[in-house]
Protein backbone atom coordinates (compact mmCIF):
# COMPACT_ATOMS: atom_id res chain seq x y z
CA UNK A 1 0.00 0.00 0.00
CA UNK A 2 1.31 3.56 -0.66
CA UNK A 3 1.65 5.99 2.48
CA UNK A 4 2.05 9.87 2.12
CA UNK A 5 3.85 10.74 5.75
CA UNK A 6 3.09 14.46 6.32
CA UNK A 7 5.60 17.09 8.05
CA UNK A 8 5.59 20.34 9.31
CA UNK A 9 9.21 20.09 8.25
CA UNK A 10 12.55 17.90 8.62
CA UNK A 11 14.58 19.70 11.53
CA UNK A 12 16.46 17.72 14.40
CA UNK A 13 13.41 17.82 16.46
CA UNK A 14 11.71 15.17 18.45
CA UNK A 15 8.42 14.70 16.16
CA UNK A 16 10.86 14.73 13.05
CA UNK A 17 13.61 12.47 14.39
CA UNK A 18 10.69 10.03 15.40
CA UNK A 19 9.15 10.27 12.01
CA UNK A 20 12.39 9.46 10.50
CA UNK A 21 12.53 6.42 12.57
CA UNK A 22 9.39 4.95 12.13
CA UNK A 23 9.83 5.03 8.16
CA UNK A 24 13.47 3.77 8.56
CA UNK A 25 11.68 0.67 10.28
CA UNK A 26 8.84 0.63 7.82
CA UNK A 27 11.53 0.20 5.04
CA UNK A 28 13.63 -2.43 6.84
CA UNK A 29 10.89 -4.67 7.97
CA UNK A 30 7.80 -3.76 6.08
CA UNK A 31 9.40 -2.88 2.49
CA UNK A 32 6.97 -5.36 0.82
CA UNK A 33 3.48 -3.96 2.57
CA UNK A 34 4.16 -0.36 2.80
CA UNK A 35 5.59 2.36 0.08
CA UNK A 36 6.15 5.34 2.25
CA UNK A 37 6.84 8.73 0.21
CA UNK A 38 6.84 11.91 2.81
CA UNK A 39 5.44 15.82 1.85
CA UNK A 40 7.46 18.38 3.96
CA UNK A 41 6.07 21.59 4.85
CA UNK A 42 8.61 23.26 5.09
CA UNK A 43 12.65 21.77 4.56
CA UNK A 44 15.08 21.11 7.12
CA UNK A 45 18.76 19.41 7.96
CA UNK A 46 17.39 16.09 7.98
CA UNK A 47 15.94 15.62 4.39
CA UNK A 48 18.91 14.08 2.47
CA UNK A 49 18.48 11.21 5.53
CA UNK A 50 14.85 10.78 4.26
CA UNK A 51 15.74 11.03 0.71
CA UNK A 52 18.22 8.13 1.05
CA UNK A 53 14.83 5.88 2.40
CA UNK A 54 11.61 7.22 -0.18
CA UNK A 55 10.69 9.41 -2.03
CA UNK A 56 10.07 13.31 -0.88
CA UNK A 57 8.48 16.37 -1.72
CA UNK A 58 8.94 19.60 -0.39
CA UNK A 59 6.60 22.98 0.02
CA UNK A 60 7.34 26.61 0.63
CA UNK A 61 7.94 28.60 3.63
CA UNK A 62 4.10 30.33 4.18
CA UNK A 63 5.16 33.85 5.10
CA UNK A 64 7.72 35.28 1.84
CA UNK A 65 7.90 38.84 1.75
CA UNK A 66 7.80 39.56 -1.57
CA UNK A 67 4.58 39.38 -3.50
CA UNK A 68 5.50 38.05 -6.71
CA UNK A 69 7.57 35.32 -5.03
CA UNK A 70 4.15 34.48 -2.73
CA UNK A 71 2.36 34.15 -6.23
CA UNK A 72 4.95 31.82 -7.72
CA UNK A 73 4.71 29.76 -4.34
CA UNK A 74 1.01 29.65 -4.24
CA UNK A 75 1.31 27.98 -8.16
CA UNK A 76 3.98 25.68 -7.07
CA UNK A 77 2.24 24.42 -4.06
CA UNK A 78 -1.26 24.16 -6.08
CA UNK A 79 0.45 22.15 -8.76
CA UNK A 80 2.32 19.80 -6.08
CA UNK A 81 -1.72 19.62 -4.22
CA UNK A 82 -3.16 18.16 -7.67
CA UNK A 83 0.29 15.82 -8.23
CA UNK A 84 -0.12 14.36 -4.55
CA UNK A 85 -3.93 13.71 -5.07
CA UNK A 86 -3.22 11.74 -8.45
CA UNK A 87 -0.86 9.35 -6.55
CA UNK A 88 -3.84 7.65 -5.31
CA UNK A 89 -2.65 6.68 -1.68
CA UNK A 90 -4.33 4.06 0.18
CA UNK A 91 -3.51 6.51 3.51
CA UNK A 92 -2.50 9.51 4.62
CA UNK A 93 -0.28 10.24 8.11
CA UNK A 94 0.13 13.33 9.53
CA UNK A 95 3.45 13.70 11.92
CA UNK A 96 2.40 15.88 14.53
CA UNK A 97 -0.64 18.91 14.72
CA UNK A 98 1.04 21.26 12.72
CA UNK A 99 0.44 19.34 9.97
CA UNK A 100 -3.41 18.21 10.18
CA UNK A 101 -4.48 21.00 8.07
CA UNK A 102 -2.96 19.81 4.49
CA UNK A 103 -3.83 16.21 5.52
CA UNK A 104 -7.39 17.30 5.84
CA UNK A 105 -7.59 19.22 2.69
CA UNK A 106 -5.81 16.43 0.47
CA UNK A 107 -8.52 13.62 1.79
CA UNK A 108 -10.98 15.99 0.92
CA UNK A 109 -9.72 16.21 -2.52
CA UNK A 110 -8.85 12.40 -2.61
CA UNK A 111 -12.26 10.94 -0.98
CA UNK A 112 -12.44 8.26 0.62
CA UNK A 113 -9.02 7.59 2.31
CA UNK A 114 -7.41 6.24 5.86
CA UNK A 115 -5.98 9.00 7.86
CA UNK A 116 -4.12 8.47 10.71
CA UNK A 117 -2.74 11.53 13.14
CA UNK A 118 0.38 11.67 15.33
CA UNK A 119 0.07 13.68 18.14
CA UNK A 120 3.26 14.81 19.26
CA UNK A 121 1.85 17.40 21.31
CA UNK A 122 0.40 17.82 24.88
CA UNK A 123 -1.72 20.40 26.23
CA UNK A 124 -0.07 23.71 26.27
CA UNK A 125 1.33 23.18 22.81
CA UNK A 126 -1.57 21.70 20.91
CA UNK A 127 -3.61 24.74 21.97
CA UNK A 128 -0.55 27.29 20.48
CA UNK A 129 -0.45 25.02 17.06
CA UNK A 130 -3.86 23.04 16.27
CA UNK A 131 -6.18 25.12 14.83
CA UNK A 132 -9.84 24.26 16.47
CA UNK A 133 -11.63 24.63 12.73
CA UNK A 134 -9.56 21.08 11.95
CA UNK A 135 -12.26 18.31 12.59
CA UNK A 136 -10.83 15.26 14.34
CA UNK A 137 -12.97 13.20 13.47
CA UNK A 138 -11.85 13.17 10.30
CA UNK A 139 -8.91 11.07 11.40
CA UNK A 140 -9.62 7.41 11.98
CA UNK A 141 -6.72 7.13 14.23
CA UNK A 142 -4.78 9.15 16.93
CA UNK A 143 -1.54 8.06 17.51
CA UNK A 144 -0.22 9.74 20.68
CA UNK A 145 3.34 9.82 22.44
CA UNK A 146 1.86 9.43 25.76
CA UNK A 147 -0.72 9.29 28.17
CA UNK A 148 -0.37 12.77 28.83
CA UNK A 149 -1.09 13.34 25.40
CA UNK A 150 -3.84 11.06 24.81
CA UNK A 151 -5.70 12.56 28.08
CA UNK A 152 -5.50 15.86 26.51
CA UNK A 153 -7.27 14.78 23.64
CA UNK A 154 -10.13 12.84 25.57
CA UNK A 155 -10.93 16.10 28.24
CA UNK A 156 -10.63 18.95 25.67
CA UNK A 157 -11.26 17.84 22.53
CA UNK A 158 -13.80 15.08 22.85
CA UNK A 159 -12.28 12.46 21.04
CA UNK A 160 -13.32 8.67 22.55
CA UNK A 161 -10.56 6.58 24.00
CA UNK A 162 -11.03 3.79 20.60
CA UNK A 163 -9.82 6.12 18.51
CA UNK A 164 -6.35 6.99 20.25
CA UNK A 165 -3.29 4.71 20.19
CA UNK A 166 0.23 5.33 22.34
CA UNK A 167 3.42 4.85 20.61
CA UNK A 168 6.20 5.99 22.60
CA UNK A 169 8.56 7.30 20.58
CA UNK A 170 12.69 5.33 21.13
CA UNK A 171 15.18 7.36 21.07
CA UNK A 172 17.92 5.70 18.44
CA UNK A 173 20.57 5.89 21.07
CA UNK A 174 18.94 4.03 23.74
CA UNK A 175 19.08 0.73 20.82
CA UNK A 176 22.86 1.58 20.65
CA UNK A 177 23.69 2.12 24.45
CA UNK A 178 21.27 -1.17 25.59
CA UNK A 179 23.68 -3.00 23.28
CA UNK A 180 26.52 -1.90 24.13
CA UNK A 181 27.20 -0.15 20.82
CA UNK A 182 28.43 3.14 21.91
CA UNK A 183 31.91 4.69 22.25
CA UNK A 184 31.88 7.19 25.03
CA UNK A 185 33.94 9.98 24.82
CA UNK A 186 33.58 11.33 29.01
CA UNK A 187 34.72 14.57 29.18
CA UNK A 188 36.67 15.71 32.54
CA UNK A 189 34.50 18.30 34.06
CA UNK A 190 37.27 18.71 37.23
CA UNK A 191 34.95 19.18 39.28
CA UNK A 192 34.56 17.58 43.23
CA UNK A 193 30.67 18.58 43.62
CA UNK A 194 27.96 16.24 42.53
CA UNK A 195 26.45 16.95 39.09
CA UNK A 196 22.70 17.93 38.50
CA UNK A 197 21.66 17.52 34.37
CA UNK A 198 19.47 20.01 32.85
CA UNK A 199 18.68 20.12 29.41
CA UNK A 200 17.21 23.84 28.31
CA UNK A 201 15.85 25.28 25.44
CA UNK A 202 14.49 28.84 24.20
CA UNK A 203 10.92 27.70 24.33
CA UNK A 204 8.37 28.71 27.77
CA UNK A 205 7.84 25.64 27.84
CA UNK A 206 11.46 24.47 29.00
CA UNK A 207 11.02 26.50 31.72
CA UNK A 208 14.83 27.82 31.32
CA UNK A 209 13.86 30.65 33.26
CA UNK A 210 12.84 28.73 36.27
CA UNK A 211 16.17 27.25 36.44
CA UNK A 212 17.75 30.37 38.88
CA UNK A 213 14.42 30.22 40.79
CA UNK A 214 15.34 26.54 41.63
CA UNK A 215 18.77 26.65 42.06
CA UNK A 216 17.81 29.93 44.83
CA UNK A 217 15.50 27.61 46.56
CA UNK A 218 17.68 24.66 46.75
CA UNK A 219 20.42 26.43 47.89
CA UNK A 220 18.88 28.71 50.29
CA UNK A 221 17.21 25.49 51.78
CA UNK A 222 20.81 22.87 51.47
CA UNK A 223 23.70 25.46 51.37
CA UNK A 224 26.32 22.70 52.46
CA UNK A 225 25.43 20.28 49.48
CA UNK A 226 28.21 20.19 47.08
CA UNK A 227 26.92 20.26 43.46
CA UNK A 228 26.24 21.86 40.57
CA UNK A 229 23.96 22.13 37.80
CA UNK A 230 25.43 21.28 34.13
CA UNK A 231 23.29 23.13 31.78
CA UNK A 232 22.80 21.45 28.49
CA UNK A 233 21.10 22.97 25.20
CA UNK A 234 21.25 25.14 22.19
CA UNK A 235 19.88 28.80 23.04
CA UNK A 236 19.60 31.93 21.83
CA UNK A 237 22.82 33.92 22.37
CA UNK A 238 19.65 36.79 23.78
CA UNK A 239 18.51 34.12 26.12
CA UNK A 240 21.97 32.66 27.87
CA UNK A 241 23.05 36.00 27.91
CA UNK A 242 19.53 37.08 30.28
CA UNK A 243 20.27 33.16 31.94
CA UNK A 244 23.81 34.26 32.76
CA UNK A 245 22.66 37.78 33.95
CA UNK A 246 20.32 36.75 36.37
CA UNK A 247 22.48 34.13 37.57
CA UNK A 248 25.85 36.56 38.50
CA UNK A 249 22.86 39.07 39.87
CA UNK A 250 21.91 35.73 42.14
CA UNK A 251 24.76 35.14 42.85
CA UNK A 252 24.82 31.48 41.39
CA UNK A 253 27.14 31.64 38.68
CA UNK A 254 29.33 29.34 40.71
CA UNK A 255 27.01 26.96 40.80
CA UNK A 256 26.41 26.30 37.55
CA UNK A 257 28.31 24.83 34.33
CA UNK A 258 27.18 26.03 30.85
CA UNK A 259 27.64 23.48 27.75
CA UNK A 260 25.44 25.07 25.72
CA UNK A 261 24.50 22.80 22.16
CA UNK A 262 26.91 19.73 21.86
CA UNK A 263 26.77 16.95 19.10
CA UNK A 264 26.84 14.22 21.62
CA UNK A 265 25.15 14.66 24.62
CA UNK A 266 25.82 11.46 26.26
CA UNK A 267 29.55 11.89 26.54
CA UNK A 268 27.99 14.54 29.43
CA UNK A 269 25.47 12.31 30.64
CA UNK A 270 27.56 9.69 31.37
CA UNK A 271 29.39 12.27 33.86
CA UNK A 272 25.90 13.36 35.86
CA UNK A 273 24.39 12.06 39.24
CA UNK A 274 20.77 13.34 38.38
CA UNK A 275 18.69 14.24 35.47
CA UNK A 276 16.47 17.11 36.34
CA UNK A 277 13.38 17.75 34.58
CA UNK A 278 12.30 21.56 35.12
CA UNK A 279 9.39 21.76 31.79
CA UNK A 280 6.46 22.84 32.38
CA UNK A 281 5.63 20.89 29.41
CA UNK A 282 6.53 18.03 27.66
CA UNK A 283 4.80 15.64 26.01
CA UNK A 284 7.38 12.63 26.03
CA UNK A 285 10.84 13.65 26.11
CA UNK A 286 13.56 11.54 24.99
CA UNK A 287 16.75 12.75 26.86
CA UNK A 288 15.22 11.36 30.16
CA UNK A 289 15.33 8.06 27.94
CA UNK A 290 18.80 8.34 27.20
CA UNK A 291 19.57 9.60 31.00
CA UNK A 292 17.95 6.44 32.17
CA UNK A 293 19.51 3.72 30.12
CA UNK A 294 22.57 5.43 31.36
CA UNK A 295 21.26 4.71 35.00
CA UNK A 296 20.68 8.34 36.15
CA UNK A 297 17.62 8.93 38.02
CA UNK A 298 15.48 11.48 37.14
CA UNK A 299 13.21 13.96 38.55
CA UNK A 300 10.69 15.77 37.54
CA UNK A 301 7.38 17.63 37.86
CA UNK A 302 4.13 15.63 37.87
CA UNK A 303 1.86 16.61 34.91
CA UNK A 304 4.33 17.81 33.25
CA UNK A 305 6.06 15.35 31.14
CA UNK A 306 4.97 12.21 29.46
CA UNK A 307 7.70 10.04 30.82
CA UNK A 308 5.95 10.58 33.89
CA UNK A 309 4.20 7.42 33.88
CA UNK A 310 7.13 5.22 34.10
CA UNK A 311 9.38 7.44 36.38
CA UNK A 312 6.82 6.60 39.09
CA UNK A 313 7.25 2.83 38.56
CA UNK A 314 10.77 3.68 40.01
CA UNK A 315 13.75 5.58 37.78
CA UNK A 316 13.37 8.09 39.65
CA UNK A 317 11.16 10.80 41.77
CA UNK A 318 8.22 12.93 40.81
CA UNK A 319 7.01 15.93 43.00
CA UNK A 320 4.01 18.29 42.93
CA UNK A 321 3.79 20.94 39.86
CA UNK A 322 6.44 23.56 40.00
CA UNK A 323 7.10 22.74 43.38
CA UNK A 324 10.52 23.79 43.84
CA UNK A 325 10.59 23.15 47.24
CA UNK A 326 9.71 19.47 47.18
CA UNK A 327 11.97 19.42 43.43
CA UNK A 328 14.71 21.01 45.87
CA UNK A 329 14.26 17.54 48.93
CA UNK A 330 13.99 15.16 46.26
CA UNK A 331 17.30 15.85 44.57
CA UNK A 332 18.85 16.86 48.08
CA UNK A 333 17.68 13.28 49.39
CA UNK A 334 19.38 11.52 46.39
CA UNK A 335 22.79 13.59 46.41
CA UNK A 336 22.64 12.41 49.98
CA UNK A 337 21.57 8.75 49.47
CA UNK A 338 24.38 7.33 47.35
CA UNK A 339 22.67 3.58 47.80
CA UNK A 340 19.08 5.28 46.89
CA UNK A 341 20.46 6.84 43.57
CA UNK A 342 22.16 3.94 41.94
CA UNK A 343 18.76 1.97 43.33
CA UNK A 344 16.78 4.37 41.28
CA UNK A 345 19.13 4.77 38.38
CA UNK A 346 19.39 0.69 37.71
CA UNK A 347 15.65 0.33 37.72
CA UNK A 348 15.36 3.35 35.22
CA UNK A 349 17.69 1.51 32.92
CA UNK A 350 15.60 -1.97 33.50
CA UNK A 351 12.12 -0.11 32.92
CA UNK A 352 13.81 1.90 29.55
CA UNK A 353 15.14 -2.08 28.57
CA UNK A 354 11.06 -3.17 28.73
CA UNK A 355 9.46 0.02 26.73
CA UNK A 356 12.28 -0.70 24.29
CA UNK A 357 11.63 -3.94 23.60
CA UNK A 358 7.71 -2.92 23.55
CA UNK A 359 7.79 0.50 21.56
CA UNK A 360 10.37 -0.75 19.06
CA UNK A 361 8.83 -2.40 17.13
CA UNK A 362 6.34 0.10 16.46
CA UNK A 363 3.18 -1.72 16.34
CA UNK A 364 0.66 0.86 16.69
CA UNK A 365 2.04 2.80 14.02
CA UNK A 366 2.13 -0.16 11.79
CA UNK A 367 -1.45 -1.68 13.08
CA UNK A 368 -2.79 1.48 12.43
CA UNK A 369 -1.55 2.24 8.79
CA UNK A 370 -2.50 -1.29 7.62
CA UNK A 371 -5.81 -0.82 9.90
CA UNK A 372 -5.40 -4.43 11.45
Amino acid sequence: MRVLFIAHEASRTGASIALLQEISFICKNYHTEIAPEVYFIRGGELLGEYRRLCPIYKGWIDNPRMTRVLHIMRLTEWYLYRQLVRRHYDCIYANSVVSFGKAVQIKKKMGEIRLIGHVHEAECMMKQYFVPSIPLDYFDTLITVSRLAAQNLIDNYAVRPCKIMIQHPVSSWVDLLLKGNVSLNIHDYKEDARLIGCFCKEEWAKATDVVPLFLHRFFEKYPKQNCKLVIIGKMPEKIVFLLDFVLRKMKLKDKVIMLGGINNPLDYIAQLDILLLLSREESYGLVAQEAAVMEKPIVGFYGATGVEEWIEKGAGIMVPYMDLGRMADAVNMLLSDEVKRLELGSQAKSIVRKIYENDSKMESVISSILNN
